[in-house]
């Protein structure tokens, strides 16, 4: 016959740090989950070409609308960004501490099946933020949608504020700004393709 077991008796100290854990584990995760699920929306909206002085009513009209065809995919951009750099500072934040616990919880773990399963959790979510780090190229990513996302800018102001650095009058000037757009969309495509993750790469790891 099984031994009956208490119900009133002292807690795990084993048991409560997991719970600790996941719950603070969990909680930090939420910011990239909002970074997620929220909708973005670009930093301007385009609204400053129609005061601009450097240029006629119809070229106005011209860049207004290349803002409104182009602002689908500031927003993927600034979106993205925002994403993959919470999920770069979360990994950050839980790879360096998880090293210099993990080998402390060994060194001190019980004979308490509660012991294990924490160091356990810990070693599992370590292994797994870095995998998904590596898998996605995290650092990369973020680096290329935050750098066309402020490329642009650059561009945007440039073009606001210097018409004349980009072309000698105004239809060269908005030439040499669509074109230099163009460009960018396509260099930051291409690095999103690059770091797209592949069979490949998983197996070089």
């Amino acid at each position: 016959m099984l031994p009956a077991t208490r119900l009133d008796g002292p807690a795990d100290p084993w048991a409560t740090a997991l719970a600790i854990y996941l719950a603070v584990a969990l909680g930090t995760f939420l910011p990239v989950i909002f970074a997620w699920l929220s909708p973005v929306k670009p930093k301007d909206d385009g609204n400053r070409f129609k005061d601009a002085a450097h240029f006629s009513e119809a070229a106005r009209v011209r860049l207004e609308q290349h803002f409104t065809r182009i602002r689908g995919t500031l927003e993927f951009w600034k979106k993205h960004a925002e994403i993959y750099k919470r999920f770069h500072y979360y990994t950050l934040w839980w790879t360096i501490p998880s090293s210099v616990v993990v080998p402390i919880l060994t060194q001190t773990a019980s004979t308490s099946i509660m012991s294990k399963a924490l160091i356990t959790c810990v070693s599992a979510h370590t292994a797994i933020n870095l995998a998904l780090h590596r898998a996605f190229k995290v650092d990369l990513n973020y680096r290329a949608f935050r750098q066309g996302e402020s490329s642009f800018y650059d561009l945007y102001r440039r073009i606001l504020d210097r018409p004349q650095s980009l072309g000698k009058d105004e239809p060269e000037q908005l030439a040499a700004y669509f074109e230099q757009v163009e460009i960018l969309r396509a260099t930051v495509r291409n690095s999103e393709v690059d770091n797209t993750p592949t069979l490949e790469d998983r197996a070089k790891k």
